[in-house]
């Protein structure tokens, strides 16, 4: 999010406020780019290493300074998985389309499930280790995306003190 706020504040620093735009130098009114932020709750995992179950919520909150639409995708990778654990489901990436409009989010217009990704062990999973998966918010340019890309550590350990 600093990139962002710090962005933000430099822009009108440089050229004064002006309304819902920033004025330029020449003086004409120039629109912002909409701001989207991204959330990844929670941020770390611990997992059983055998038969192993657990879930990370993704959702993107629009700022509330732009007029109309924008669209745009929240990517997670494919899992980096040095240890070799044996995982039944998290073992792809997968993307998530959506359009927002100013001040909404995600999580208004599509399900939990939707928003949830899932990670589970084998129940034969020799392995105990880290899995890491990254989390990026894809903008194509028509909004700056901010707190992107996030990283989801996910501890595999033979007991989760549960």
């Amino acid at each position: 999010m600093r990139r962002c706020a710090t962005s933000a504040l430099i822009g009108l620093l440089v050229s004064g406020a002006h309304g819902n735009g920033v004025r330029s130098p020449a003086g004409a009114d120039v629109q912002q780019k909409p701001k989207l932020t991204l959330i990844v709750n929670p941020n770390s995992l611990d997992v059983a290493r055998k038969d192993g179950r657990s879930y990370f919520l993704v959702d993107v909150v629009a700022g509330s300074q732009f007029k109309g639409t924008v669209s745009g995708s929240i990517s997670v990778s494919d899992p980096f998985n040095p240890d070799g654990v044996e995982l039944t489901e998290g073992r792809a990436g997968r993307n998530l389309e959506f359009t927002l409009a100013s001040g909404h989010r995600i999580s208004e217009s599509k399900s939990r499930e939707d928003l949830t990704f899932r990670v589970r062990t084998s129940p034969v999973n020799p392995n105990d280790g880290i899995v890491i998966y990254s989390v990026f918010l894809n903008s194509s340019g028509e909004f700056d995306a901010c707190d992107t890309p996030k990283q989801i550590k996910v501890r595999v350990v033979s007991k989760t003190g549960k």
